[in-house]
């Protein structure tokens, strides 16, 4: 006895097509789950904007309220890549620093246009 009868008599009423279908969706459902696993997802945050409000700078604990910091220092130790800081409206000058800033991620740092020394 033959199994292509079996075959050929399934195709043709539809029960092949059905199993077909079958095969095919969890096959699709295969892909998508090792998908995920082989290539996760990327969870993209908004950058934040750090508004720091001092000309001075200090190397204790940061100290920010929301996005606001005291010294310049703060807002890069809070701050994760891709975030932007910028100076308060008004707030002119020069910060003397009194150690190196060490920034280890992609940050944006703008400043007011004014006399830049170079």
């Amino acid at each position: 006895m033959s199994i292509l009868p079996f075959f050929h008599n399934n195709f043709a009423t539809g029960m092949g097509r059905s199993i077909t279908r079958r095969l095919l969706t969890i096959g699709l459902c295969s892909l998508v789950v090792l998908g995920t696993l082989v290539f996760p997802q990327t969870i993209v945050r908004a950058a934040n904007t750090w508004t720091v409000v001092s000309l001075g700078d200090k190397v204790s604990p940061s100290s920010c309220s929301g996005t606001y910091c005291t010294h310049l220092r703060d807002a890069i130790a809070a701050s994760a890549s891709g975030d932007i800081i910028q100076f308060q409206a008004g707030l002119n000058g020069t910060i003397g620093l009194t150690a190196e800033l060490i920034i280890t991620h992609n940050l944006t740092i703008s400043g007011h246009r004014g006399n830049c020394y170079g």
